[in-house]
């Protein structure tokens, strides 16, 4: 990631390895002199280009895993599984040298389970039988809500 400015002699960041965040600063400016587009990391030997290793610190702002603040993570995580229904988009936007964050792998599995939780309680509700009195209604929309899996009705 290099600064904006167009001077060689501008700030900028140090350049990692997507994969194990090894210095490629020297690496990659020698692959420039040479006018070569590929780069090869000394340290694990991910072999990628000059452009993926500038990108390197740039996520997608819908991923689950991008490094943000906790309060947005719930709805990055349900943005992940909406971008999991194309692959091609979410597999192009999201290399596979990057490494895993278990806090979002976490995230990402309690957004799913909550999500098939709700589907669960929705087609549960809908194939309820209508309840004499309103009360045993919600007793069976409570249990319904409880356990979406069971038959049991209060």
């Amino acid at each position: 990631m290099i600064g904006t400015s167009n001077n060689p002699d501008a700030h900028h960041t140090r350049l990692e390895c997507p994969r194990c965040g090894h210095a490629l600063d020297p690496i990659v400016a020698a692959a420039r002199a040479q006018g070569a587009s590929g780069v090869v990391c000394g340290e694990c030997g991910l072999a990628t280009t000059v452009a993926a290793v500038e990108a390197a610190g740039e996520w997608p702002r819908w991923l689950v895993e991008a490094p943000s603040r906790w309060i947005g993570l719930p709805f990055r995580a349900l943005r992940t599984i909406l971008a999991c229904a194309r692959p091609h988009r979410f597999w192009s936007a999201v290399p596979m040298e990057r490494p895993l964050s278990v806090r979002g792998a976490i995230a990402l599995a309690v957004a799913l389970a909550t999500l098939l939780h709700v589907a669960a309680f929705a087609k549960r509700a809908l194939e309820l039988p209508s309840a004499p009195t309103a009360t045993e209604r919600l007793e069976d929309l409570a249990w319904a809500a409880i356990s979406p899996g069971s038959r049991f009705l209060g």
